[in-house]
């Protein structure tokens, strides 16, 4: 049993990397971490000062677990200590608990999802413009690395609607879902630039160039127009299929907002290129970015 002392709905939970503590984001404006203290059945939270000034909708473990990044409804991503004395030993991060080692912000609009890179190098942001934030050559055991100069930052402005939920599959790759049920690939170049690589499904096709605003709708929104348009009224159920795709079914995906990704590694800690999604039509779909399948197995959730 957590005992979080929050008065408020929490919006975001996350493991720490080492499995003892907990990364709580509520609408109360506060983030708290808990952990298990010896001899105690009850976990306890420690809270951060009050340093967002609205809802906290995601946050992340540096892969090292001493640092914590966050992302609200103010626009801000901000970088936090997130050792608790006695907890992580001697951890070498900068400051005291609770400390705001980074203030940047989240993009454009509000936050979405934010991760770190499988080295702890980079941080990614999310927001609704929307827009993807891309902050590099940090170092957790640095403060100055933790406050990068413009040109270790990029921000990728994107066409299709915003991403919920993003992942690095290595240094030099990641992925993002969101409300078009699609899932996108991002590669970053030899010259450090990141950029959109390909959709991992054939259909529909949603053309993303760098910077520029595409007009119109996507063909994913497209479809749900036409349900309304339909005089013959279907069961919202209708576009969930009962015979779901196995291993191969690459055509085949999300037929509402995903809400959830999570990136695969091996049992040393690093990457595979696989990954998971969950969404609002009940289904959840294995991945593999590296391979030509894209799509790998699709479970459903009754």
């Amino acid at each position: 049993m957590v005992f979080t002392r929050l008065k408020l709905a929490a919006l975001c939970v996350r493991w720490s990397p080492c499995g003892r503590k907990l990364a709580i984001g509520s609408s109360e404006k506060r983030i708290c971490i808990s952990h298990q203290e010896k001899g105690q059945k009850w976990w306890v939270s420690k809270h951060f000062r009050r340093c967002h000034s609205s809802s906290v909708v995601a946050v992340a473990w540096h892969p090292a677990g001493a640092l914590l990044a966050t992302t609200s409804t103010d626009g801000r991503c901000r970088v936090f200590n997130a050792a608790p004395p006695g907890l992580d030993g001697e951890a070498a991060v900068p400051g005291t608990f609770g400390d705001v080692l980074m203030d940047v912000e989240a993009g454009v609009g509000w936050g979405h999802a934010v991760a770190w890179s499988p080295s702890g190098s980079q941080l990614v942001v999310s927001s609704h413009g929307p827009a993807l934030h891309i902050l590099g050559g940090l170092d957790g055991a640095d403060a100055a690395s933790l406050q990068p100069p413009p040109e270790c930052r990029q921000l990728l402005e994107l066409t299709q609607l915003p991403l919920r939920c993003i992942a690095f599959l290595s240094e030099t790759s990641l992925v993002g879902a969101g409300f078009d049920g699609q899932v996108f690939l991002f590669e970053r170049g030899g010259d450090g630039v990141w950029s959109f690589a390909r959709s991992l499904l054939p259909e529909p096709q949603l053309h993303i160039d760098d910077g520029v605003r595409r007009a119109g709708v996507s063909a994913a929104f497209e479809a749900k127009l036409a349900m309304f348009r339909s005089p013959a009224k279907k069961e919202r159920t209708a576009d969930v299929p009962q015979q779901l795709p196995g291993k191969g079914a690459s055509t085949e995906g999300h037929s509402n907002a995903i809400v959830d990704l999570q990136a695969f590694t091996d049992e040393a800690g690093k990457p595979t290129g696989r990954f998971s999604t969950a969404g609002w039509d009940g289904r959840v779909l294995l991945w593999d970015a590296g391979g030509a399948e894209g799509l790998i197995k699709a479970l459903h959730l009754s």
